[in-house]
């Protein structure tokens, strides 16, 4: 291996530290030739692979590859003593060609999508919703089933959720004439006769394909009521102690009772009788007119850390005057109230009608060739249905759901031509000012090359630039504006304003989406997320709105490879120089600024050579777009920031993300922070620490 006392990995060894990049370790393991898996298999063995193994083993070689080579490069530059060896590719992989010969010497299964088989899984009716709900009819109608379909040579399957309750439904059945003795195991089988297994179903099914009949307990007896509820079952210690580790003396909580309180710490009280008092565990709870509530440990279920933006202006509730239940009908008749307006809003864009857009011809061509890539699958269909929805006398609501990168923005591009081809306004509404910029100039550079302007309304445009927008929109010169919740103002009027198209939609709220909406009856409204919530993904899914998803990723685009672990410099060290090393950008993304000096730091010392920049919304808006306008322009290798990249950025040399304290983001920031790296053909990596 030839290493030596400047060798990183010897060094680390040396000291008895555990190598960040152990797995590259493993050929040196054994002095005899490193056997691997293939090679041991018999020529009778089948190999189970998924559809994309081929495209995966070359992923993983070319990745091996690429570490090798900026390893290499770390080692042989000229401002360091530092030593990065790494082992060739064919002696931790099986090398290209001996996968084709084995794959070529052994059968192989490919496992592909696929969708049900037609006449599969016909459901059954509850058998006590069959039969008036009489229990003791509704078992003789499952005998008589069951035994017709033993008859028949079917094989019959008795489920319950749990084995206790199956015990109970296998008696039920035999008290109501079953003989055949069934077989209770681990799982069912397609063999006849009867079968019986603890499983999750909640209703039964029949597969005349397959003759197989599927009887759940809830088929005969109903779903069990409150069986997964988990809301006020008892608390272990560990679940205890996590609760109250995360609050801090002051913290407001809300008792579901009694409403909001400030946390005053776990105290112990004598209970019970005064001749035999015993020691109990409470949270102490301080409420308005300094009130005192002491909510044992056992209850802990019922109190949860308040989550309203900030303590700022938070109103403790009063004890024993009814006003939290106030507060709580009030809310309530707020949202049943939202919710009508939502329905009111849906009902009238159903009944109201408006021109077809007419085909754009020779001209739509054009702008379409306009897109440098070649459409996917799933984007060419949704941009069918788009242009269906557009081409019918009905207004458009539809939501495109598509993982990030996958091609919303071209799906909204030809929408937003078709649109302003017919004569129509549109407005494409974005939930930051860097993302209003970046599709601003994406749409510049499309609609300039057929003769349309598109307008930009954000804080980055200028006084004079804005008014002269909002003077276009209002006279009806200007078809295209992009901004954020600028173009919801009141002083911003549109002359015939036709489609709405908002992006990134989990980041605005109810009352901002369906204010432009409720403008007119009649305007298409386009909705493109990565992870819509959940309020209207139920209305796409109940066809209060249409849903097109868009599923298949760019050619050669690949998964990003995702690591949680905690703070460890060797390992993020490895990731950066790997990332610069091969020509690429970084993230480092910290949830706070105050975060980002210290993170900085951390990061210029690691790697002292490269060109490292901050950026945050708390920056002046000219310096902020100048940090970005930098990163764009690679004049700076690793952009620290906080989650102000999160919707929309594009730079498809930045294919590492590292996301420090990312315990305290949600899901989906989570989701679309990832989402901004793996944007072309190279290998994406993201660090959750």
């Amino acid at each position: 291996f030839g290493a030596n006392a400047n060798d990183e990995i010897y060094a680390e060894v040396s000291e008895g530290i555990w190598p960040s990049d152990a797995g590259q370790l493993a050929p040196l393991l054994d002095e005899e030739a490193w056997p691997h898996l293939l090679a041991a298999l018999p020529n009778s063995a089948t190999l189970i692979l998924p559809s994309d193994a081929e495209e995966q083993a070359q992923s993983w070689y070319n990745l091996v590859n690429d570490a090798r080579r900026a390893r290499e490069d770390s080692s042989n530059a000229a401002n360091t003593t530092r030593i990065l060896h790494a082992l060739p590719p064919e002696l931790l992989l099986v090398a290209p060609e001996e996968w084709q010969a084995t794959h070529g010497r052994l059968a192989s299964l490919l496992l592909t999508p696929f969708g049900a088989a037609e006449g599969i899984a016909v459901p059954l009716l509850p058998m006590v919703q069959a039969t008036g709900g009489n229990r003791h009819h509704a078992l003789e109608g499952v005998v008589k089933r069951l035994q017709m379909r033993l008859s028949e040579g079917w094989s019959v399957v008795i489920t319950a959720p749990h084995p206790e309750g199956l015990q109970h439904f296998l008696r039920a059945l035999e008290g109501a004439g079953l003989n055949a003795a069934p077989r209770i195991l681990e799982y069912f089988a397609f063999k006849p006769g009867v079968q019986a297994c603890v499983a999750p179903f909640t209703g039964g099914f029949e597969d005349t394909e397959a003759k197989l009949s599927v009887l759940t307990e809830a088929d005969v007896f109903g779903a069990r009521k409150g069986g997964s509820s988990n809301k006020h079952r008892p608390r272990s210690a560990e679940e205890i102690l996590a609760t109250l580790s995360t609050l801090k003396l002051g913290d407001y909580v809300v008792h579901e009772a009694h409403g909001i309180g400030q946390y005053q710490g776990l105290i112990t009280l004598e209970v019970g009788q005064r001749d035999a008092p015993q020691s109990q565990d409470f949270i102490k709870l301080i409420y308005a007119g300094d009130d005192r509530l002491f909510v044992p440990v056992e209850q802990l279920g019922l109190v949860s850390r308040y989550k309203g933006e900030g303590s700022a202006g938070v109103s403790l509730d009063r004890l024993g005057t009814g006003g939290w239940e106030t507060r709580k009908n009030k809310v309530k008749a707020d949202l049943l109230a939202m919710a009508d307006d939502l329905l009111k809003t849906a009902a009238a864009r159903q009944l109201a009608e408006r021109p077809p857009f007419a085909a754009a011809g020779a001209l739509y061509d054009e702008f379409c060739a306009g897109f440098p890539y070649e459409l996917t699958h799933d984007q060419a269909r949704v941009i069918g249905e788009v242009e269906g929805d557009l081409t019918q006398g009905t207004p458009m609501d539809r939501l495109v759901v598509g993982d990030v990168g996958f091609g919303k923005t071209e799906v909204a591009l030809r929408a937003a031509f078709l649109a302003a081809h017919a004569g129509r306004q549109v407005a494409i509404v974005c939930p930051t000012t860097l993302l209003a910029r970046q599709h601003a100039q994406v749409f510049t550079e499309r609609f300039n090359a057929v003769g349309m302007q598109v307008g930009h309304l954000s804080r980055l445009v200028s006084t004079k630039e804005a008014s002269a927008t909002k003077a276009a929109l209002k006279s009806g010169a200007l078809k295209v504006v992009i901004g954020t919740h600028a173009l919801l103002a009141t002083t911003t009027q549109f002359a015939n304003l036709g489609l709405v198209i908002i992006d990134e939609e989990q980041r605005f709220g109810v009352a901002h989406k369906e204010k432009l909406k409720s403008l007119k009856a009649d305007i298409d409204v386009l909705t493109l997320s990565a992870t819509p919530i959940p309020r209207t993904l139920q209305m796409a899914v109940g066809g209060v709105r249409q849903l097109s998803l868009i599923a298949t990723p760019p050619v050669d685009r690949h998964a990003v490879q995702t690591h949680v672990l905690p703070w460890d410099t060797p390992t993020l060290h490895g990731a950066l120089s790997r990332e610069l090393g091969r020509g690429g950008q970084a993230y480092v993304v910290a949830p706070f600024v105050e975060d980002l000096p210290k993170l900085a730091e951390a990061i210029r010392n690691m790697l002292p050579h490269a060109r490292c920049i901050v950026a945050h919304g708390q920056m002046p808006e000219t310096e902020l777009e100048r940090a970005m306008l930098a990163f764009y322009a690679h004049e700076a290798d690793i952009l620290i920031a906080t989650t102000i990249i999160e919707s929309g950025l594009d730079v498809p040399r930045a294919n590492t993300l590292i996301v420090t304290k990312s315990d305290r983001f949600g899901l989906a920031q989570l989701y679309q922070l990832r989402g901004r790296v793996g944007r072309a053909t190279a290998q994406a990596f993201a660090y959750f620490i």
